[in-house]
């Protein structure tokens, strides 16, 4: 079991080759969590010892979810494996934010999201600084994914989701604690969608419309999803309010 007041876990898949120079660069310090048949290709990589999960244990929801029952300690950051670039938003251009500082960051905003109440937290998704509004540094009502912190264990992953299922968290979250904490100054650009090995082996099209249905009917109107230049779009409608009745 893993004990620190924080954790770090990093998710990997078949990409034991490219780690080093991908999420390896930014969380040196992460113990990596891969299937137990992945043992070999990943042992040494890191100086942390291997978080092995079962081998039937695939896609986002259930690999998160194992996270949380195996990681012991309250505060967790759960780290792709595909993270190229870390930035800062706030200025004229995209400033590059050294791996040494990283951690720093990761403890600031976990720490602000349980002292605001969230139990989830994260950072923008765009990082492009041209996207970043200076006028809502924070995002309280979205959903997060890439490098994301989870205070306690009072919800769970559905493991129906292996490709959205961080949207559903979110909205879980939502219900239930009102706010998430999405600090939109900082963001981690990742390669997602260019190389195998990661979720990759579940990733179709007709795979992403059976899980948007089934996220349709389980949120109705307050999730709306499109299909925009081969990619998919993502968006929580959810109205926080400071007073009155349950969002949801």
């Amino acid at each position: 079991m893993i004990t620190p007041a924080i954790a770090l876990v990093c998710m990997s898949r078949r990409r034991a080759r490219t780690w080093p120079r991908q999420s390896g660069r930014f969380f040196p310090e992460a113990t990596l969590c891969v299937a137990e048949e992945e043992r070999d290709e990943y042992h040494g990589l890191t100086k942390r010892e291997l978080l092995l999960h079962p081998n039937n244990v695939t896609g986002i929801g259930p690999v998160r979810q194992w996270i949380l029952d195996h990681v012991s300690s309250p505060l967790v950051y759960m780290v792709p494996d595909d993270i190229v670039g870390a930035y800062g938003l706030t200025g004229t251009y995209a400033n590059h934010i050294a791996p040494p500082l990283i951690w720093d960051l990761l403890v600031n905003t976990i720490e602000c999201a349980e002292a605001a109440g969230a139990h989830l937290c994260g950072f923008n998704q765009a990082w492009d600084v041209r996207k970043f509004t200076p006028l809502q540094p924070f995002n309280l009502n979205g959903w997060v994914d890439g490098p994301m912190g989870v205070v306690g264990r009072e919800l769970r992953y559905d493991p129906k989701l292996k490709l959205h299922a961080d949207t559903d968290f979110a909205l879980q979250h939502l219900r239930k604690f009102r706010i998430i904490w999405q600090d939109n100054r900082f963001a981690f650009a990742h390669d997602r969608w260019k190389q195998a090995g990661g979720n990759a082996v579940n990733r179709t099209k007709a795979a992403h419309d059976v899980e948007f249905a089934y996220l349709h009917r389980k949120w109705g109107a307050h999730l709306r999803t499109r299909w925009a230049k081969g990619t998919f779009i993502s968006k929580i409608s959810v109205e926080r309010r400071q007073h009155g009745t349950d969002m949801l």
